[in-house]
């Protein structure tokens, strides 16, 4: 990884389930994760799956992307949101998937 003009090179990133990689994509620090988030999830088919997601993920865009393909959000609100829509909270915490995936080593 290196420097862009906007910071540290970022890795965005999808999983399955189990944590394995289902598409990632390298981009500049400047691009914002919630417009790569979009980009990325538009390209899989997500009809009644659950998709889990930090907040800044929570963007008009991808729920209305979500919606759209009749796929369930879980994804903590922004704290600038008036109304804060409802989420699995007890399935929100196996996003830790996408973590380990990012922080895995490859040793096992």
């Amino acid at each position: 990884m290196g420097r862009s003009r906007g910071g540290l090179t970022k890795i965005h990133g999808v999983v399955d389930t189990l944590g394995n990689p289902l598409r990632f994509e390298l981009t500049g620090g400047q691009a914002h994760n919630s417009v790569k988030g979009y980009d990325l999830l538009r390209t899989i088919k997500l009809t009644k799956k659950q998709v889990l997601a930090d907040r800044a993920y929570d963007t008009n865009a991808i729920r209305a992307l979500l919606e759209k393909q009749q796929a369930i959000p879980v994804i903590s609100s922004k704290k600038n949101r008036h109304v804060r829509p409802e989420y699995d909270r007890d399935l929100y915490k196996e996003r830790h998937l996408v973590e380990c995936f990012f922080n895995h080593d490859g040793n096992i």
